[in-house]
């Protein structure tokens, strides 16, 4: 190009590249879709002028754009009809408390074909907006590729209609708050996805709701699964159910009491599992857990490093194998809220047996621990998992509070019977065996 060549004289190719980088520049910030899809965003660009618009409307999906529709941006239907098909995100996470809300909510969903993504919050009540609601969520969205759904209030006082009750053949992400047999309902409909949250209200595990595993069994191609629980109540267990095998499924998370951790992972496998995330909820004191305990053993993986502090007021743990291992895929355990070394050693005994690296990170502190029976006077044994450690580590915050608890014999280090290194001031675990 000349030097004296001007904007207007530019190719659309070079004003797309620009019109990209410009675009990359929200990418950094807070609500990045948000911002793009505003008037901040390509909305300025198309109002510059006709050849801009073109530009800009031209290859929709090379710019990201689309549509988006809040509680304070509705889909007029006269602006639609002057552009070109763009993809459609409804966000209305705010909730639908009110009539006017729950009509703009429905109106937003009158262009199935053009779902890209949905953000729902809906609060049960008797409201004939709200049925209506559900019932225009009750269709074929054949290009909807992620859905948030939360849903409040009980179930028991009102009867809402399906939703969902079509097959979404795109979607490929789900965050769903709930009631279970909600969640049950939908699960068959929604095999193609990859990443699934889920919130579950109120937990009650009869024979009825466990087949929950069952209905997520049938997502083939799941390799992302949150699961939290409140409020559970164990009314049978499920010790008799079949194996469900996720064979896809890399990373797996659950957040609730330990006892429903418990029947969550009975018959539980996952072969392709990389990571596992428990957060216990609670401080009950609960029988020894067996399902976990089999779930990771039947995993075939040796763990080599524990990395160990008490930040929140209890003992958080993070196991993984030997990160050069030419054998196994890597796999870590990471494990938080733990309310006392009696649960630790209950939870995983067996997989800290192998571990040869035991680093203690700062904030270490047991006599912080939060337990319904303090059981720091029995700190001693807080080694004895570890009985084929070589190297303890401890991070430089917490050097001379560890000495000091060794003096108090606090800790003892007779039940560590291979220790070959103590490590004082160290950043990292070490990488190799020793």
């Amino acid at each position: 190009m000349s030097p004296g060549t001007t904007i207007h004289c530019l190719p659309d190719k070079v004003l797309l590249k620009i019109f990209d980088s410009f675009r990359q520049t929200f990418q950094c910030g807070h609500d990045y879709e948000k911002a793009w899809n505003s008037n901040k965003g390509w909305f300025k660009l198309a109002h510059i002028c006709q050849e801009w618009r073109q530009v800009v409307l031209t290859l929709p999906s090379r710019l990201h754009l689309w549509l988006l529709f809040t509680k304070h941006r509705s889909g007029r239907a006269t602006m639609i009809r002057r552009l070109p098909p763009l993809l459609i995100l409804v966000d209305y996470r705010s909730g639908a408390w009110f009539a006017k809300t729950q009509i703009r909510m429905i109106s937003a969903l009158a262009y199935p074909d053009c779902m890209y993504g949905i953000t729902f919050n809906i609060y049960y009540r008797q409201s004939k907006h709200l049925w209506k609601l559900l019932a225009a969520m009750d269709q074929p969205f054949p290009a909807l590729e992620s859905l948030e759904l939360r849903c409040w209030g009980s179930l028991e006082c009102y009867s809402p209609p399906l939703f969902l009750s079509v097959k979404v053949p795109h979607l490929r992400s789900l965050e769903f708050i709930g009631h279970v047999p909600q969640l049950c309902h939908v699960l068959p409909y929604v095999t193609s996805l990859v990443d699934l949250t889920l919130g579950l209200h109120t937990t009650i595990f009869s024979l009825c709701n466990t087949q929950l595993l069952v209905h997520l069994q049938g997502l083939s191609s799941l390799r992302c699964l949150k699961v939290e629980a409140w409020d559970g109540e164990l009314l049978d267990h499920p010790g008799g159910r079949e194996d469900v095998l996720f064979s896809t499924l890399m990373s797996l998370s659950f957040a609730g009491p330990v006892d429903l951790l418990e029947v969550f992972m009975a018959g539980l496998a996952a072969p392709s599992l990389q990571e596992l995330c428990i957060s216990i909820f609670g401080t009950c004191v609960i029988p020894p857990p067996t399902h976990l305990t089999s779930f990771i053993c039947n995993s075939g993986r040796k763990f080599f490093s524990a990395q160990i502090n008490t930040l929140g007021h209890g003992i958080n743990l993070v196991i993984s194998t030997h990160s050069h291992s030419t054998v196994d895929l890597p796999f870590k355990i990471i494990t938080s809220g733990m309310c006392s070394i009696l649960l630790m050693g209950d939870l995983f005994s067996e997989t800290l047996a192998t571990v040869e690296d035991v680093f203690l990170v700062s904030p270490f502190c047991l006599e912080s621990l939060i337990l319904p029976i303090q059981d720091t006077f029995d700190s001693y044994t807080f080694f004895m998992p570890f009985h084929d450690a070589k190297i303890l580590q401890v991070s430089p915050g917490i050097k001379l509070k560890v000495i000091e608890m060794f003096h108090k014999e606090e800790l003892s280090l007779d039940l560590l019977p291979t220790l070959e290194e103590i490590k004082l001031n160290a950043t990292t675990p070490s990488c190799t065996p020793v």
